[in-house]
């Protein structure tokens, strides 16, 4: 891949679900690879207080525990642990797993940034995406040209922010358009 370029320094980097796999290997896996084919260093990034257990996990965020899995610190690489201020408190409670610095791994954590929106972080893991059509007639008793109307301004708007590419405004606008009960 590199053609006659030597690889200089190997780095291995997981964020989120990758970042819980990658403690389990630097914990488990690291220790015994030869240091000819170790990697030089180990980035961990935005992971929750537990790792990956070595029977394979199921994509859930709070299963497979236990909380509070540290990185080993005796490896023959460094470590650095990189969270921001929602991975450490809240459903990924990164917080269980925080340890002090040593001379081989580093805990910093970045106030004010997020892993998500507070909508994935909370509230997408209940709901189902479903607004029974009821509901939507209730909200706009006029038909689908208010409610286009109420959607069209919405998306625009988020567009104007920045949100929303502007190309793709009448394309989303048409598709909310069309999924209106009839």
């Amino acid at each position: 891949m590199l053609g006659p370029l030597p690889v200089e320094c190997l780095l291995a980097a997981g964020q989120s679900q990758s970042a819980i796999h990658l403690v389990t290997y630097v914990n488990a896996v690291a220790p015994t690879v030869p240091p000819e084919a170790a990697c030089d260093g180990y980035l961990i990034g935005s992971r929750t207080g537990f790792a990956a257990p070595l029977t394979g996990w199921d994509g859930r965020i709070r299963s497979g525990g236990p909380d509070g899995a540290r990185v080993r610190t005796d490896g023959r690489a460094p470590v650095l642990t990189l969270q921001t201020e929602s991975d450490v408190t809240g459903v990924l409670a990164g917080v269980t797993a925080r340890q002090p610095d040593s001379s081989r791994f580093r805990w910093w954590e970045i106030a004010g940034a997020a892993h998500a929106d507070t909508y994935v972080l909370g509230a997408a893991f209940s709901d189902s995406g479903d607004l029974p059509p009821a509901e939507l007639v209730r909200r706009y008793p006029a038909g689908p040209g208010e409610y286009a109307a109420a959607f069209r301004e919405a998306t625009t708007h988020a567009a104007a922010a920045g949100f929303v590419l502007e190309q793709d405004v009448e394309e989303m606008v048409a598709v909310a358009t069309a999924a209106y009960p009839a």
